[in-house]
């Protein structure tokens, strides 16, 4: 395939990319079989057909996949880790690794030494698992090999941000007008809160979480060129060219989605996405100084959520702050067994996606409802994948995050240091919430953090000596 040919096939597949990210909010956040098969197929298609474009050429690695190849290594292994716990092994060597899932399939099945069992105590879910997590890291790898000019990671932070807004006026829409329906099925679940295309509120906010930090790097990004007011009559001037042109559309885009994260009544999404935006503007004073475009823009953030709040009011989200102290007891509740259960399986886990199936036999009882979830995401992946998933998980975002932080300290040019700091924030702001629910059990939500990680480590390396197409 010759060069110009590549380049334009790139093109199809960074296009293939957008419609992915378009998609995945949709359909109730890709939480439903079907939705996360499209996903699935559609990301593993653009890795095919991005390999068959380099197979009768040379391949190089690209700057921005060399910076990241150390997280890279890290995602890989715990890839073929959690493969390896749906893998078929001697029921003798699974009861030295995982002693509870021997017994488990002991009891249940009355197995024979001879015989052949998984460290998970369900394969087919653990392998429903680990396709997910495939399709996640290749949607990141994808990233850093398409997203290879400005107006490219441009391109794909405004896609995000309107797919965003098109949630958020989705799910205001339905509250506002009391016809509470989530594309042709009536609510069951959150009247009265702006869901938008989530089933859970949380998740909603979690997804704002993510596209509120880079709205506001794209704001930021324009405001890059307006440093020097020398009058009244010149800031008049520059405050009516705001309003009018594409920066204020993109400020009123603000404002509606602080509106529908505080409607949507999640307590820990919003306070996550204030900490996260506290962190990302003391992060940019302490490596740029007070007078850094970040640290100005911290009291017009605090100005838009106060008219967002104002216009459309805080909902029942007071009244909720103020029960939070029975819903962390109620959270405690679920850690507690969780707890044990972990304990339990300490190495190797129960296996991916396990919970919902493991978890019963360690509750009491006096839980009420049904949980397929620990809500608390780091406590899932010890319970699910052990201290060896969660150490090489934890390994790869840890080195993502920090690669973010140390490209935003070096970067100067305004459109890569406002996504950096928009991938700081909202990678923070996610990895908080996750404290108190499991929006990386989502699968829009998984795949927008790693987007975000991927923006995040193509500002961090991408030059304007770079293709600019």
């Amino acid at each position: 395939m010759s060069k110009p040919e590549a380049m334009k096939n790139n093109r199809k597949l960074f296009l293939a990319l957008v419609a992915l990210v378009v998609f995945a909010p949709l359909p109730l956040g890709s939480n439903r079989p079907w939705a996360w098969a499209i996903l699935e197929a559609g990301a593993f298609s653009i890795l095919s057909l991005w390999l068959a474009s380099h197979w009768n050429r040379p391949f190089n690695l690209s700057p921005t996949v060399r910076h990241a190849r150390t997280p890279l290594m890290f995602l890989c292994v715990w890839l073929l880790y959690t493969l390896f716990q749906a893998v078929p092994l001697p029921a003798e060597l699974v009861k030295i690794l995982s002693s509870a899932s021997f017994e488990l399939y002991s009891y249940a099945l009355g197995i024979e030494p001879s015989a052949l069992i998984s460290i998970s105590v369900d394969r087919e879910t653990t392998l429903a698992e680990f396709l997910k997590y495939c399709s996640y890291v290749t949607i990141f790898f994808m990233v850093l090999v398409l997203v290879d000019s400005h107006r490219r990671i441009r391109l794909l932070a405004v896609a995000m941000m309107l797919v965003g807004l098109a949630v958020a006026v989705y799910g205001l829409f339905n509250t506002l007008t009391g016809i509470e329906y989530i594309w042709w099925s009536p609510k069951e679940h959150y009247r009265g809160f702006v869901t938008g295309t989530f089933i859970n509120r949380n998740h909603l906010a979690g997804h704002l979480e993510i596209v509120i930090p880079l709205t506001l790097g794209l704001l930021m990004a324009g405001r890059g060129r307006a440093r020097y007011y020398p009058n009244l009559k010149v800031r008049i001037r520059t405050f009516f060219s705001f309003v009018l042109e594409g920066e204020g559309r993109i400020a009123v885009y603000l404002l509606i989605m602080f509106a529908a994260l505080f409607l949507s009544g999640s307590r820990g999404g919003v306070a996550s996405m204030f900490a996260a935006l506290f962190i990302g503007f003391f992060v940019a004073v302490l490596v740029k100084g007070r007078s850094s475009g970040e640290a100005r823009f911290a009291p017009f953030i605090l100005v838009m959520a106060l008219v967002a709040s104002l216009w459309l009011g805080l909902g029942s989200l007071p009244d909720r702050y103020e029960a939070t102290g029975g819903n962390i007891a109620a959270r405690t509740n679920v850690w507690s067994p969780a707890l044990e259960l972990s304990g339990n399986y300490p190495l190797f886990g129960s296996g991916a996606g396990t919970f919902k199936y493991i978890f019963p036999m360690y509750e009491d009882g006096s839980l009420k409802g049904y949980y397929d979830h620990a809500h608390n995401d780091y406590l899932e992946v010890l319970t699910d994948q052990g201290v060896i998933g969660f150490i090489l998980l934890g390994s790869a975002v840890v080195l993502l995050m920090i690669k973010i932080l140390t490209g935003f300290a070096r970067r100067r040019d305004p459109l890569m240091r406002s996504m950096l700091f928009a991938s700081l924030v909202g990678s923070v702001s996610l990895l908080l919430h996750a404290l108190v629910d499991f929006n990386f059990q989502i699968p829009a939500n998984a795949v927008y953090f790693y987007l975000l990680l991927g923006i995040g480590i193509v500002a961090a390396t991408l030059r304007r000596t770079q293709n600019t197409r």
